[in-house]
């Protein structure tokens, strides 16, 4: 599903080694989100690296499909692939208006797979130039640092990958004492 095709005319000027005014080429930089926490810290650094170099932005969203273990299954994951597609192409649509106001040529792309496969398949065909990916993560230690995606894509992609970290979590507050009740302390009272 692509919402904005590089091959529209509006677009059609500033694919990735395309050439500007004064000669030089126009980069692009590749923007997967999942619109989880992180999704905004990721285009909020895409947006800035794109008007660094002067480039386009593509957001891509990548469905991946669930895993069906019984032949009832099929119906239910084809119902939640279709909702997932449509709530997909509302986000990226808004959110390709949102950065096309503010100037910035941006393309949106959804798509359905595994998501390291998809990223690289798009990277590698649309010569991109920059890849800014969420950090993420549950597996192995690297994973956990790093995210399972983001490791995969940094593993293989052809260009340059610039890792957002997700924001750390809030410190825990402590726990506020009911009113009335006296403040103890932990310090042992001083002999006179």
């Amino acid at each position: 599903m692509i919402l904005d095709n590089p091959a529209n005319s509006r677009l059609a000027g500033i694919r990735s080694g395309s050439r500007r005014p004064g000669g030089l080429a126009m980069k692009t930089i590749l923007a997967p989100i999942d619109f989880s926490p992180i999704t905004r810290r990721v285009i909020a650094e895409a947006e800035k690296l794109a008007r660094l170099v002067k480039g386009r932005l593509i957001l891509l969203h990548v469905i991946h499909p669930p895993t069906i273990v019984a032949e009832t299954g099929c119906a239910q994951a084809a119902a939640f692939m279709a909702a997932a597609g449509q709530a997909s192409a509302r986000h990226l649509q808004r959110l390709r208006r949102t950065l096309g106001r503010r100037g910035l040529a941006v393309a949106a792309i959804g798509a359905t797979g595994y998501p390291p496969r998809q990223i690289l398949e798009q990277a590698k065909a649309g010569a991109i130039d920059y890849i800014v990916i969420g950090s993420h993560g549950i597996t192995s230690f690297f994973d956990l640092v790093v995210g399972g995606t983001a490791s995969a894509v940094l593993k293989q992609a052809p260009c340059p990958v610039v890792v957002v970290p997700a924001p750390a979590p809030a410190p825990a507050r402590r726990p506020r004492r009911a009113p009335g009740r006296a403040r103890t302390s932990a310090r042992p009272a001083r002999a006179a």
